[in-house]
């Protein structure tokens, strides 16, 4: 009888270093050999993309740069006034987030907590929808509702308000929908511990969800303003499409504006030419530390901060 087992079990061995069970070791082997070939691929794109992005900043780096400018030179030009555009650029993006901010986080405050789940998916659709409009309409809607309100009498438009409640309304959809997948992040178990405790809604929301939400959402306020920071559209349509026929001289220009329309009139070997790389190099640096700073806070709120 042993001698049988014996046997059977020897014959098992063979089978499964052949025929049938063999192609099932050589199967995993090639998807085996597919996987380090992809992540291979994988690797070799990264790099790439890395040395792309390192040729880019360091061009525009040495544009900037070299040879070293000095801010009394640059400003010196009749065409440059760094100063005063790096003043505008921040104080209305400012003013902007300072409106998106408390609307955005309102909504989503009620959008995920409050909203019936019917009326909370219709309006998470919603925002999908609103935050995929380009920028290019809001400064067209701004434009007609100036011409509509000061058509016969430009000098009066507050150019600066203006531009900052446009920037606001581009860029709210956009914190809405960054700030509902911050609130989406905080544990069930969470809230139903709380109302265990007696703990009504309010308390929850207040003691409970907000502070566990806070870094998510001074994240969301960062990445609006980057946002906000990089407009084009809506400055150079208000400024340059409406405002700059009318005024004796132009009330706001951003620093992305600048570059836009510096761009067009500088020559190669210029300080108007380095000017604009330099401009350029201000804008990189400032989206970097701001969405850095952003993911750090967001890994926060996940449990990932070391």
């Amino acid at each position: 009888m042993d001698s049988v087992w014996v046997s059977a079990s020897i014959a098992m061995d063979k089978s499964a270093t052949s025929g049938k069970f063999g192609s099932i070791v050589t199967g995993d082997g090639s998807s085996t050999m597919a996987e380090r070939n992809i992540e291979r691929v994988l690797r070799l794109f990264a790099v790439l993309t890395a040395l792309i992005l390192a040729m880019v900043v360091g061009f525009i780096a040495k544009q900037a740069l070299l040879p070293v400018p000095s801010v009394a030179s640059i400003e010196s030009s009749s065409e440059f006034r760094i100063i005063p555009w790096l003043i505008d650029w921040l104080l209305v993006s400012a003013f902007a987030i300072l409106m998106a901010f408390p609307m955005g986080l309102l909504t989503a405050l009620y959008v995920s907590e409050i909203a019936p789940e019917p009326v909370s998916q219709v309006l998470v659709r919603l925002f999908g929808v609103l935050q995929a409009i380009p920028s290019i309409v809001v400064a067209w809607v701004g434009a007609v509702f100036a011409t509509v309100r000061w058509g016969n009498d430009m000098a009066q438009l507050p150019t600066m308000g203006l531009i900052a409640v446009l920037l606001a309304m581009a860029t709210y959809p956009n914190l809405v929908h960054i700030l509902l997948e911050r609130f989406a992040l905080v544990p069930p178990s969470f809230k139903a511990a709380s109302y265990a405790l007696g703990a009504s809604r309010w308390q929850t929301i207040r003691q409970t969800i907000l502070p566990m939400v806070r870094p998510g959402a001074i994240a969301a306020a960062l990445m609006g303003f980057r946002r906000v920071l990089g407009e084009t559209a809506i400055v150079l349509v208000i400024t340059h499409g409406i405002a700059l026929g009318t005024l004796a001289v132009e009330t706001c220009k951003t620093i992305p504006v600048a570059i836009a329309t510096g761009a067009e009139v500088a020559t190669p070997g210029t300080i108007q030419y380095q000017g604009v790389f330099f401009l350029g190099l201000i804008v990189l640096v400032v989206a970097y530390l701001l969405n850095h700073l952003a993911q750090c806070l967001m890994r926060l709120q996940g449990g990932e901060w070391e």
